[in-house]
């Protein structure tokens, strides 16, 4: 990625290099970078483990709420992500052609990062439980960070009216951590 448009270019001033006065400026490496994104959300989601029940697999999600410093498990199987899923799409999201945009975004990042459907055979395999707990855990940060981040992309009202509260529900978010959440982002 070429980053000329970010970085601008040395200037003199005064007969002197600009960008050697501005020694305040720190590089990031992306690794770093990516290392401190999840501490922006007032609250944190992680796939921590995949136990094999039967023929299907169950997806522990454990969520920390940095204002209250609680935590809790949720578990899911695929298909009650599924069904999560198909409820954002049809409900949680406006269908409206004059909407701002943010619903048909949501839904398209959900429809490329959403896990595929697999052969119960394959969808034990380790390789398979570890790709679906990355993608879910990817997918449910970054619709945390669309209800949670002030300035994000959830300028319908209907999404933001929707979209949030069901998301809470699913992730077994307490009232009172939400309005802690609330005061965060405020």
């Amino acid at each position: 990625m070429n980053f000329s448009a970010f970085i601008p270019a040395p200037r003199l001033v005064g007969g002197v290099d600009a960008t050697k006065k501005r020694r305040r400026c720190k590089t990031y490496s992306l690794k770093m970078l990516r290392q401190h994104l999840p501490q922006e959300l007032p609250l944190l989601v992680h796939v921590s483990s995949a136990t094999i029940e039967a023929n299907h697999v169950v997806y522990k999600c454990t969520l920390t709420s940095l204002s209250t410093n609680n935590t809790w498990s949720v578990s899911y199987r695929y298909s009650e992500f599924v069904d999560f899923r198909s409820r954002l799409e049809e409900l949680w999201t406006c269908h409206d052609p004059k909407c701002t945009g943010s619903c048909q975004a949501v839904r398209e990042y959900v429809a490329a990062c959403f896990p595929k459907k697999r052969l119960s055979v394959m969808s034990t395999k380790p390789a398979a439980v570890a790709d679906r707990k990355s993608k879910f855990e990817n997918l449910l940060m970054h619709l945390l960070r669309c209800v949670l981040l002030p300035g994000s992309t959830m300028q319908c009202f209907h999404a933001r009216q929707k979209l949030a509260s069901n998301l809470f529900e699913f992730l077994g978010v307490e009232s009172d951590t939400v309005l802690d959440v609330a005061t965060c982002i405020c």
